[in-house]
């Protein structure tokens, strides 16, 4: 499965050896771990009562 999986990115030219596959496939897993991880701190947080009108201005109060 892994080995058409690497002919075929071979074949489309986003890889040019399989270090890059290998490298490129493990920052998506890491990049894809640090997202759940995020989602699931934030679901133990909590529900906020605030309405989308309202988290919009505080974030847009926040980079100003």
């Amino acid at each position: 499965m892994i080995y058409g999986f690497v002919i075929t990115l071979k074949t489309w030219g986003d890889y040019t050896n399989k270090s890059e596959l290998v490298n490129d496939l493990i920052r998506r897993a890491r990049r894809a771990e640090a997202i759940n991880g995020k989602l699931a701190n934030s679901e133990k947080s909590g529900f906020s009562e605030q309405s989308a009108d309202q988290m919009l201005a505080e974030f847009k109060s926040s980079i100003k």
